[in-house]
Formats: C-alpha cells, sequence, structure tokens
C-alpha cells in the first residue's frame, strides 16, 4: 500500500517535471496555434467546455496539410490497417526455416492482427504521429478493455502528460492528468474510494481531474503488491493523501516516441518538422495575409469621395452627382511577385520538412517523365533520408505496441498452444516489420544490391561460365523473397528442397540412361540392318564377291 508520504513525493516530483516542461508547453502552444487549432485547449481544467485556440489570425495552412499529409503516408505506408506490416520470427534464424514453426508463427501473427484491427489502434495511431511530427513527443498509454477482451489506446495530449528517462536514455516513467466523470470514475475505482466530494456531486456531466503513475520498482520504492516490473497508481486531485487504485505490470504500459532525442539529456524530442519550422509558418502566415490585403485593397480601393457623399459600389451602379460633388479610387501601386515566389518557397520547404514529396511520389506523374528504374532509385533515396526519425519510431513505438498485444493475449490464453512435442517450445521470438516502407529500404540495402551484382556476374559469364560457380543462388532467393516479405511458410525447407534436388536428379539420370539405351539400341539395329543387305552393284564388297 502506497503510503501518505510516499505519493506526496510523487506528486512533489510532479510539480517539479511540470515547470521543466513550461518551455516545451509555451513553444508547442505556438505549433498548435500555427496549426488552426488542431489541438485544442491547453488549460488545465476539466471543464467539459473546452476553448478552441483562436484562429482568426490564420491565413495559411500548408504546415496543417503537410503533417495531415504525412501522418496519412506514414499509417499507409508504415503500419496502415489494410496492409502487412508485422511479422514475427524466431531469434534463432533456422527455427524460421522450419515449417511446423513457421507455421506456428504465421497463425499467431492472424491472432495478433485480428486484435489490433478490433481495437482502436489506427484511429489512435494517426493522432500519435502527428503529436510526433509536429512537437517533437507522442505519448500513449496502452491497456486491456475489460469488457471487450481486445487491447484499448490512447493518445494523450502534451499538456497532460510528464516524462521521465532512465540512465540510458530510454522513457520509462510518464504521470498523466485524466478527466473523468463522476460515473467513469465509479466504474474505474469503484464508489467508495472516490473522495466524498466526488461522490456528492450531482452534475453527471462535471469531469474531475484524476492522476496516474507509471514507473519502474526502483523508481520512488513504492510499496505496492506484486513482483511485475512497472508500477502503476491513481489518486485524485481532490484528496492526494491516499491511491485510489495500485496495480504492477510485467511490462510499460505506455511509449513515448521522440522525433529526436535531445543531446543534453532532456526528455522531450527534438528537431521533429513543428520544431523546426514554427518561423517559416509564422512567416508564410504574415506573407499571405499581406497577399490577402493586397488583393482586397485591388477588388475594393479606398475612395476619395465628398463630405456626405453615398457611393454605390455594386457592379454597374447608378450614382446621382449633384454639381460639384465627385469621387474617385486610390490607385494602389507595388509589385507582388517579390512576395508570392518567397511565399512559394517557404511553403515548398514546410512541405519537404514534412516529407510531402515522399508520400506524393507516386501521384507526380512521374510515371510519365521516368522509368521505373528511377521512380525506385529516388523512393529508396528519399526513404533512406527518412530513416533516422523512421527507426526510432519504430523502436521507441511500433515494436513495444506489437509486444504489448501479443503477451497480452498470451496472458489472457487467446494465442494457439505450441503443438506438443514441438522443438522450438521456449525459443525467443522477435518482431519483424514488413510494411511497404521497411520494405523499400530493405530492398535499397540488400536486395537491389545483390541483383545488381549478380547480374554483373552473369554477364561475365557468357566469356567465362565456370565463374557462376561463386554466386549461391540458394541464399540469394532467400534474400530477395525476404525483401519482398514472402512468407516462410511459402519457402520450402532446405532438407526438402535437397530430396527434390535429389529425385529430379534420379529421374533425369534415369532418362540418360534410358536415352542412352535406346541411342545404343538405334545404332545396333542400323548396323545390322546394313549387315543384312545384299551389297550394292558395283561396290567393292560386291566385287570382291565375284571375285570369290
Amino acid at each position: 500500500m502506497v503510503t501518505a508520504k510516499q505519493l506526496e513525493r510523487i506528486t512533489r516530483a510532479k510539480s517539479n517535471l511540470e515547470t521543466d516542461r513550461a518551455i516545451f508547453i509555451s513553444r508547442w502552444k505556438e505549433i498548435a496555434r500555427q496549426m488552426l487549432s488542431s489541438y485544442g485547449s491547453w488549460g488545465k481544467s476539466a471543464d467539459t467546455q473546452k476553448n478552441l485556440d483562436d484562429t482568426a489570425s490564420n491565413f495559411d495552412n500548408t504546415a496543417n496539410q503537410a503533417s495531415n499529409l504525412m501522418a496519412d503516408g506514414l499509417m499507409g505506408s508504415c503500419f496502415g490497417r489494410n496492409i502487412a506490416w508485422f511479422s514475427l520470427l524466431f531469434e534463432k534464424d533456422d527455427w524460421n526455416k522450419d515449417k511446423s514453426a513457421a507455421e506456428w508463427l504465421y497463425n499467431q501473427e492472424r491472432i495478433v492482427y485480428r486484435q489490433f484491427d478490433r481495437s482502436n489502434f489506427y484511429d489512435e495511431a494517426r493522432s500519435f504521429v502527428r503529436l510526433g511530427a509536429d512537437f517533437g513527443t507522442a505519448t500513449m498509454f496502452m491497456q486491456e478493455h475489460p469488457e471487450e477482451g481486445k487491447p484499448f489506446f490512447r493518445t494523450l495530449h502534451p499538456k497532460d502528460v510528464v516524462l521521465m528517462e532512465n540512465r540510458f536514455g530510454v522513457v520509462d516513467t510518464m504521470i498523466r492528468d485524466i478527466y473523468l466523470t463522476k460515473d467513469d470514475a465509479i466504474k474505474e475505482f469503484g464508489e467508495k474510494k472516490l473522495p466524498e466530494t466526488i461522490r456528492a456531486n450531482e452534475d453527471y456531466t462535471k469531469k474531475f481531474i484524476f492522476h496516474q503513475y507509471i514507473g519502474p520498482n526502483y523508481r520512488f520504492e513504492l510499496n505496492v503488491k506484486g513482483t511485475d516490473e512497472y508500477i502503476s497508481i491513481y489518486w485524485s486531485d481532490e484528496d492526494a493523501t491516499k491511491t485510489l487504485k495500485e496495480e504492477r505490470f510485467p511490462r510499460k504500459p505506455f511509449v513515448a516516441w521522440r522525433w529526436n532525442r535531445d543531446l543534453e539529456g532532456c526528455v522531450y524530442g527534438t528537431q521533429s518538422p513543428g520544431l523546426m519550422q514554427i518561423s517559416n509558418m509564422k512567416s508564410v502566415n504574415n506573407l499571405t495575409e499581406n497577399v490577402q490585403k493586397q488583393s482586397q485593397l485591388i477588388v475594393e480601393p479606398p475612395i476619395k469621395a465628398t463630405e456626405g457623399l453615398v457611393v454605390n459600389f455594386r457592379p454597374r451602379g447608378l450614382n446621382s452627382l449633384k454639381n460639384g460633388e465627385d469621387f474617385a479610387p486610390v490607385n494602389i501601386t507595388g509589385d507582388l511577385t517579390f512576395t508570392e515566389n518567397e511565399r512559394n518557397y517557404i511553403r515548398q520547404s514546410i512541405r519537404q520538412a514534412y516529407y510531402s514529396d515522399f508520400f506524393l511520389l507516386l501521384s507526380q506523374n512521374l510515371d510519365k517523365t521516368k522509368t521505373a528504374t528511377e521512380v525506385a532509385g529516388i523512393m529508396n533515396e528519399q526513404s533512406n533520408v527518412m530513416s533516422s526519425f523512421f527507426n526510432r519510431l519504430a523502436t521507441e513505438f511500433l515494436e513495444p505496441v506489437i509486444e504489448f498485444v501479443f503477451e497480452n493475449e498470451m496472458t489472457h490464453g487467446r494465442l494457439e498452444a505450441i503443438p506438443e512435442n514441438s522443438t522450438f517450445s521456449g525459443e525467443e521470438i522477435k518482431v519483424d516489420f514488413v510494411s511497404p516502407m521497411f520494405l523499400i529500404q530493405k530492398r535499397s540495402h540488400t536486395v537491389d544490391g545483390i541483383v545488381q551484382a549478380a547480374a554483373q556476374i552473369l554477364q561475365f559469364a557468357e566469356v567465362k561460365p565456370e565463374i557462376v560457380d561463386k554466386l549461391r543462388f540458394d541464399n540469394i532467393a532467400d534474400v530477395i523473397a525476404d525483401g519482398w516479405n514472402v512468407k516462410k511458410v511459402l519457402i520450402e525447407e532446405d532438407n526438402k528442397v535437397a530430396e527434390i534436388r535429389e529425385k529430379r536428379a534420379q529421374i533425369q539420370a534415369a532418362m540418360a540412361d534410358q536415352q542412352m539405351q535406346n541411342e545404343t539400341g538405334k545404332a545396333q539395329a542400323q548396323i545390322y540392318n546394313q549387315l543384312g543387305k545384299a551389297p550394292e552393284s558395283g561396290s567393292a564388297m560386291a566385287q570382291e564377291e565375284q571375285s570369290a
């Protein structure tokens, strides 16, 4: 049981962490204002009515469109609902070539995929990716849905989360704010555990602030029953002297992705497109405002008019003037060419920061001006440029999420049992990413080089055929199949291949022997036929017979 003194230490740490995070909050708010209020209110109130940021001063939507495109592009090419984006493999590669082991892994994949499809992961993941790209940091909480028996995910607003990392730079601790109505709080914690101020409240729409701490065993040394590595406790903002719920998890029930880790040790991510392009967002917003003002002045220029004169500005409007009365538009001068060029340049810089060119590559009619090989080369190049943040996304987000779902299914007995007497029981399992984006990078670094090398070697084989003996074609086939994510169950095992080849060799040898026998028989029959014929007239043999 967590004591009041221990809980006080956690709340004090939370306050200190919020102070450290304040500088990021101010920058994040700036980004949110430029993103047309995509992230809503940044207040700490639990009121149900949320106030959105004022967008009256927003005149350009380039960054918001680029961020949306990146989120949609990553979902579609990396871990979308309708694509295969991961496979399960044994750590020991020999087992992946075993047919029964490969079939068992494939069946487990199908179960995990089905749980992802049943959950809200793909909806929450899009918001998660946008947060990471815009603010440099994104956090998601993971748990089992108690009623429906499926995983549940929630992407958290940056204002509601503080993080801590261990000495290895890995985020292992999170404290978050939660906003619950009285009914939801009762379902989560039980009515008796709630503070009296909440139990007595009769406004069922009012939300109260609760807090959750998640951290490893060694952090704060909390007295919570169990032996699992991670501890989770909840408490209410109404009463910070006692916990409402205490539990343990075998692995961290949240993920925190940083676009780029701060080398000075700050827990929050840096150098994301949003953080790096905030000045450009402001600049292009000001330029767009100026262009709109200029356009409005041209369409509706200021008017010089006689005092008291009412002018009809409608098209072909009739104005009746008295003698001496007059009005005239003020001439507006100025060339907006430079402004327009500068605005387009900045917009392109923002789009490039969000890798818009890559995600629009296939829709930019490149196939009309470039060959398929050239298009593939461009995609390889751009995917390699993206690999730095993309690999961190895989390590800090995708892999932990898959492991959470897999182990959750294992804990609840929903995975297929390992066959009796199987030799792969107890072997370690790893995640292999096979989405289109990962495969582009994998083929770029493995398959493409092997295919090009083999093609050149085969050219030399025209001059010196025995050079082909240097190539291990079976290994090349395995690498190519892996680069295109051909399922292991579709690849024949090496021992089976050896048996097939041995039988083929036996059949070919038998056929060759039979063919040789047939050819020998034909030759013998031909000789026999020739010996059985009378000598031709005038031939040497005929002359010998006559002389005899």
